[in-house]
Parts: C-alpha cells; structure tokens; sequence
C-alpha cells in the first residue's frame, strides 16, 4: 500500500478497492454513486480500523454529508499543503478546529452515506497553489479551487 494508506491505518491491512478515476456507477442502499470516483477507496476487510492523522495539522471539517448522510473529516496539512477528506466513516473523534499530531485518533472506517461496504474513501487536496496564510486559514472557497 501507500505510504499515506500506512500511515492512516497504522500499518493495519487495507487494500484498494476503487481507485481514482472514470467507474461503472454503484447502486448502495442510499442511492447510486457517480461514473467519477474523486478519491481512493480502501477496503479494510469488513473491519471498522481507525484512521490517524499523518502529521501536524488541523481539522477543517468534521461532520455528517447533507448529500449522502456520510460522516467525513477534512484535515489540513499545512507544512506538506496538503488536505485529506476520510469519507464514509463509522465515527469520528475530532472537531472542526481541533489541532491534530502524526498519530491523532481522527475516527473509525465504516460504510455511511452510499457505500456497499467498510472502506476509507481517501480525497486529496493539493494546497500547493495557495499562500501559507491561505493553507492556515482555509476556506471553503480556497478548498474548492484545489485539485
């Protein structure tokens, strides 16, 4: 697996299960995803594992999708300019604005909003493009700008 993947899981076992990129839509018990997949999913072998934080940083955004009902994280890696959103999850065990280290407990895989099964659905951000002062008080506006 990834280096990140590692790092979140803990070394734990996952797998990729969807990568980025054009796929057949998924019918779940919420509704049927989109032909493009914006992130990688990774399969924990139907074990609710928890994820961590990869380095320094803050949560932007901890909360339940208003679109799918999925609980989600973002977290911001201002030193790497970097922003991860851990999407589907069991649970989360952060807030918005919380400071997180390498390590932080940020929540549990699981299956929320339209899944078919545990997985992490992992989406990056490359912050590259934006100030330091823009990655340290990021907005919804700035995130959006960022592929």
């Amino acid at each position: 697996m990834s280096t990140i993947s590692n790092l979140i899981f803990n070394n734990q076992k996952h797998y990729v299960s969807s990568p980025f990129g054009a796929r057949y839509p998924i019918s779940t018990e919420n509704g049927t995803t989109g032909a493009q997949h914006q992130a990688t999913d990774y399969a924990t072998y139907n074990v609710k594992l928890p994820q961590y934080a990869i380095e320094s940083g803050y949560v932007f955004e901890a909360a339940k999708s208003t679109d799918d009902g999925a609980l989600y994280v973002w977290v911001i890696y201002p030193r790497v300019k970097l922003a991860m959103i851990h999407y589907h999850l069991d649970s989360y065990k952060v807030k918005k604005g919380q400071s997180v280290s390498k390590g932080t407990l940020l929540g549990y895989t699981g299956m929320t909003g339209l899944a078919t099964g545990i997985h992490l659905h992992l989406g990056v951000r490359n912050l590259s493009k934006l100030s330091d002062s823009q990655v340290k008080k990021m907005t919804w506006n700035n995130l959006t700008k960022c592929t």
